[in-house]
């Protein structure tokens, strides 16, 4: 996914705050060349899948043709520690930025067009929230900064974030009035990856 983002960031003596037009707010203080900052973002996941299946009857000589549906549709709170490194004072410099953080699963959707699928969908979210496992947002960017002005300067940027982690689905059955039980013990890891665009415009006053 591509997509550019554009930042202004208000600088009150070494204190540097700034807002995205994907509504990602920072705050940070400034330390010589770095700058170690705080940020909230939100991620949207949405896809579909679709399966398409043909059935020929030759005694009719007709072709049937049917499909099952997969949507998915997932929001993410992500918040981010961050530290942006810039290699010098001149008018025109060269930086790098990386940052970490939790994701906050705002809502998960999942939809099937099959029933028998969308029950084990609907098991797999609650066993979800029940029993989470860690997840973690790892971002790196790098660009080149510009200063117009005394007080403005724009900046463009690339980075690249990812999303890992996992989940681990128990399911025990028991045999009434025996010792004998099964349990069945699943594990799925997931990653997400993007890459962006990002122009800044930089106040400083």
């Amino acid at each position: 996914m591509n997509f550019l983002i554009l930042t202004i960031f208000f600088s009150s003596s070494n204190l540097t705050l700034g807002l995205s037009s994907s509504y990602e707010p920072f705050i940070g203080y400034k330390f010589g060349p770095f700058i170690p900052y705080i940020s909230l973002s939100f991620s949207h996941i949405s896809g579909t899948y679709t399966d398409y299946y043909y059935q020929y009857n030759g005694y009719i000589d007709v072709m049937i043709e049917d499909a099952d549906t997969i949507n998915w549709n997932i929001g993410l709170l992500n918040t981010n520690l961050g530290l942006k490194y810039i290699f010098n004072s001149n008018n025109t410099s060269p930086f790098l930025r990386v940052s970490a953080g939790i994701p906050i699963p705002l809502f998960i959707n999942l939809e099937a067009s099959d029933e028998s699928l969308q029950e084990q969908f609907d098991s797999l979210i609650a066993k979800m929230y029940e029993d989470p496992e860690p997840t973690f947002n790892i971002c790196a960017g790098a660009g080149l900064q510009t200063s117009l002005t005394k007080n403005f300067s724009i900046a463009g940027e690339l980075d690249y974030s990812i999303i890992l982690g996992g989940l681990t689905i128990k399911d025990k059955r028991e045999e009434p009035d025996t010792l004998y039980f099964e349990e069945e013990k699943s594990h799925i890891k997931y990653k997400y990856g993007k890459m962006s665009g990002a122009i800044w415009l930089i106040w400083n006053f």
